[in-house]
């Protein structure tokens, strides 16, 4: 077999030198360029089977070049070498074709681990584009591929099975990595068999054998089965199943359940051959959404630190940001916002003073009114914020959100003096937010004041401070839900949340 070849991209000598060195001793052909033109020139003179390419480099960045690569050479396998591992960089790379990302600096271990991971994915991407005649569904790997929220993954996979096989029940186990016990994670048609046969509708103790044998256990009418395997049918109400191994790299992820409960209908070999595509489709796309969601946690966890970081520069400020994001999250389930909408509000909430990190101790810690120069200096904190925050990869809703916190309904505000619904949603839900718990919780300047007394001084600037219509909406929550423990609950779910599968 004939020496793959790679292009490695990067605008830094070290990386290229390292990344060649550990290639070659790997038994790869590499090629190097140090800018995107320069590597457009490689892939018009030569064959490449895998690119490797920086992200952020002078001229063209690496999307753009993956871009360019992908019209050059549809059937090139492409890695992400990047030092910037945010959430847009990983979308924007997955939707461009990516298939790996390594972190600089990286171990021969870690570009390995990536390229290899990266030819196994395209393996398998080969393996479903042969065997596509077995069923009309050349768009399932793309659907499949963008979607990278794991749960809505997961119901996509069944509902699609149910739909094409067209079975009777569908369910997805997942293997944990700690307990190595199948979980059942998605799961179609529970609802034709009473909830206590439910754990054997699932043929749990089947998927377990597809688990150790590492290929799919298919019951089929009139086949001889074990008596074992004939009880465990018997219990479950299949009339025909099958239990289809989910693997990446010969290593089993997960199991793909199917039955079907009319005698007249058993699987066969041509359901064998499509549900192989769908689980070769989903292994890929399963790990992808795995990848997003360490990306994300990695990221929330920088937020964290941002967050920890001011609390520690201004103790007046430690439980803050969290209360701010609890209270604004409240305003906009109350706006019948999306999960998403209400997501980016948290974090918005949780960082939009993350600017005070530039401002002085004396400002910060002072126990009287600040003066007009101070006041000045502290202007600057929203779009300082702004500067911190915008190499992380937050969208632009969530700066904009932060950098209009402090604007006022009747324009007298700053940074901009903004006003009306000129200001963003997200700043108006904010303001008022942030404005509740500054009053509630004790600082150096001012006596805290009872809820009820800072709900009425919200009432009172309605309409010059305020919007309106959000101060109405706030005055209509409840005070109980208001003084709420579960400040917690609400603000760390994005992360917790993510884990969970």
């Amino acid at each position: 077999m004939a020496k793959q070849r790679v292009l490695v991209v990067d605008d830094e000598k070290t990386i290229l030198e390292l990344a060649r060195r550990f290639l070659t001793a790997e038994g790869f052909i590499v090629e190097t360029a140090s800018q995107g033109m320069q590597a457009i020139k490689s892939l018009e003179e030569a064959h490449f089977d895998i690119l490797l390419t920086d992200i952020r480099m002078p001229g063209m960045s690496g999307l753009e070049l993956m871009k360019v690569a992908r019209s050059l050479r549809p059937e090139i396998i492409m890695v992400v070498i990047t030092g910037h591992g945010t959430i847009t960089t990983a979308i924007e790379s997955l939707k461009v074709g990516a298939m790996g990302f390594v972190l600089k600096p990286f171990t021969r271990q870690e570009i390995m681990s990536a390229v290899q991971n990266a030819l196994e994915k395209y393996r398998l991407q080969q393996e479903n584009i042969r065997m596509k005649s077995l069923m009309p569904l050349f768009q399932v790997s793309q659907i499949l591929m963008m979607e990278t929220d794991l749960n809505q993954l997961l119901n996509l996979i069944i509902g699609l099975v149910k739909k094409e096989v067209k079975v009777d029940r569908v369910s997805l186990m997942l293997l944990d990595e700690r307990t190595q016990k199948l979980e059942v994670k998605a799961a179609v048609g529970s609802d034709l068999l009473d909830k206590a046969e439910s754990d054997k509708t699932f043929g749990k103790e089947i998927a377990e054998m597809a688990v150790i044998k590492k290929e799919p256990i298919l019951i089929e009418k009139g086949v001889e089965q074990s008596p074992d395997l004939k009880e465990l049918v018997a219990a479950a109400k299949i009339a025909s199943g099958l239990s289809f191994p989910i693997l990446i790299r010969k290593k089993v992820i997960g199991v793909l359940n199917l039955s079907k409960l009319n005698p007249g209908n058993p699987f066969g070999e041509s359901d064998l051959g499509l549900v192989s595509i769908i689980c070769g489709q989903a292994a890929v796309a399963i790990e992808n959404a795995r990848l997003y969601r360490d990306i994300k946690v990695s990221y929330l966890r920088t937020l964290q630190a941002l967050v920890a970081a001011i609390e520690i520069k201004d103790h007046y400020s430690k439980g803050h940001s969290s209360s701010v994001a609890f209270y604004a999250a409240l305003i906009a389930k109350e706006l019948r916002l999306s999960k998403a909408e209400i997501q980016d509000l948290i974090i918005a909430g949780i960082l939009h003073d993350i600017g005070k990190i530039g401002s002085s101790d004396n400002i910060l810690k002072k126990e009287d009114r600040l003066s007009k120069e101070e006041f000045e200096e502290m202007k600057v904190h929203p779009p300082n914020a702004v500067k911190i925050l915008k190499p992380i990869g937050l969208s632009e809703k969530v700066l904009e959100s932060i950098m209009h916190h402090h604007e006022w309904w009747d324009g007298s505000g700053y940074p901009k003096g903004l006003s009306g619904e000129n200001i963003p949603l997200y700043s108006r839900i904010i303001s008022i937010a942030d404005a509740v718990d500054a009053m509630t919780t004790p600082r150096p300047y001012q006596k805290k004041v009872t809820l009820s007394e800072a709900k009425e001084e919200i009432r009172r600037c309605k309409g010059s401070q305020f919007d309106p219509d959000l101060v109405e909406i706030f005055l209509q929550l409840d005070e109980k839900v208001l003084s709420s423990p579960a400040l917690t609950e609400l603000t760390d779910f994005s992360i917790r949340s993510e884990g969970s599968i």
